[in-house]
C-alpha cells in the first residue's frame, strides 16, 4: 500500500479541514473559561463592579454554582441528545451562539454598579456559562469520531 493510500485510510477525504476546525473550536473556547469564568471578569466583577472583594466572590461563586447545577442537570440529557443525533454540529453552533451573546452582554458592566446591573451581569455569566458547557457536551462526542461526517 502506498503511502498516500494509508494515509487516506487514516484520514478520509475532508478529515483535515474537520480537525482543523474542531482545533480552532477548542482553541476558541479556551479563551471563555479563562477570561470570564476564572481569572479576569471575575476579578472585575468582584473588585470593579461590586466593590467588595469577599462579597464579590461569594455573588460569582453563587452564579458559578448555579449554572453548574443547571449543567449537571441538562448535561446527561443533552449527552444522551449527542449520542442519538447526527445534529452534533447544529447543537454546537446554537450553543456556542447562546455563549457569544451572553458574553458580549458583559460589555454594559459597569463600574461600582446598581444592583439591578450585577443581577444582570450575573445572569448573563450563567446562562453564557451554561451554553458554553452545553456546546462542549457535543464538542466532546465529536472527538471520539472525528472523521465522520456529523451535520
Amino acid at each position: 500500500m502506498a503511502p498516500a493510500e494509508i494515509a487516506q485510510e487514516i484520514a478520509p477525504k475532508g478529515a483535515k479541514k474537520s480537525i482543523f476546525a474542531w482545533c480552532l473550536y477548542d482553541w476558541a473556547n479556551s479563551a471563555f473559561s479563562t477570561v470570564i469564568i476564572t481569572f479576569v471578569f471575575s476579578v472585575f466583577f468582584a473588585r470593579g463592579m461590586v466593590g467588595d472583594e469577599t462579597q464579590g466572590a461569594q455573588m460569582w461563586s453563587y452564579a458559578v454554582a448555579a449554572s453548574g447545577v443547571a449543567i449537571a442537570i441538562l448535561g446527561p440529557v443533552f449527552g444522551a441528545i449527542a449520542d442519538h443525533s447526527g445534529r452534533r454540529k447544529t447543537w454546537i453552533f446554537w450553543l456556542s451562539l447562546l455563549c457569544i451573546v451572553c458574553t458580549a452582554l458583559l460589555w454594559y458592566a459597569q463600574p461600582v454598579a446598581s444592583p439591578a446591573n450585577i443581577v444582570f451581569i450575573l445572569g448573563c455569566v450563567i446562562v453564557a456559562n451554561i451554553g458554553y458547557e452545553l456546546g462542549i457536551v457535543f464538542y466532546n462526542s465529536l472527538a471520539s469520531l472525528p472523521f465522520l461526517p456529523l451535520e
